[in-house]
């Protein structure tokens, strides 16, 4: 258990209780891109802002270079794609999006951003897919 001047919350326990509580905010939202409520989206800033109030690490961006190499997935993003944007996209009831990674580089000083693009049904479509 954490010592009360640790304490995290009245119902999170340990980091790992709070990062399971983000997890399970986190069903569901499709990484919060097309849209959530005002109470999802205040209840995972509360919580991600909980964790960083009790990072263990004493200088996060020491270092930031050794920390941050390697493939990222993206599992909620604060930008929104909605309405007129999001049909522009092509991101209507037959294209859905798959994962976002975010691939950095260190030492090419690079990073890619591969997004998967998956048709639902292909009778929308004159040619193959």
């Amino acid at each position: 258990a954490v010592p009360p001047e640790q304490s995290l919350a009245p119902h999170y326990e340990t980091l790992g209780d709070a990062k399971a509580a983000l997890y399970h905010a986190l069903e569901g939202v499709d990484r919060g891109i097309f849209g959530i409520t005002s109470a999802k989206r205040s209840e995972i800033h509360a919580l991600v802002e909980l964790l960083e109030s009790r990072n263990p690490t004493p200088d996060p961006t020491h270092k930031l270079q050794d920390k941050v190499d390697g493939c990222w997935r993206l599992i909620y993003s604060t930008i929104s794609i909605l309405g007129k944007r999001r049909t522009k996209l092509g991101l209507r009831d037959f294209i859905s999006l798959g994962d976002f990674f975010q691939i950095i580089d260190v030492k090419e000083v690079s990073q890619t951003l591969p997004i998967k693009f998956q048709h639902t049904s292909a009778r929308f479509f004159p040619f193959p897919v």
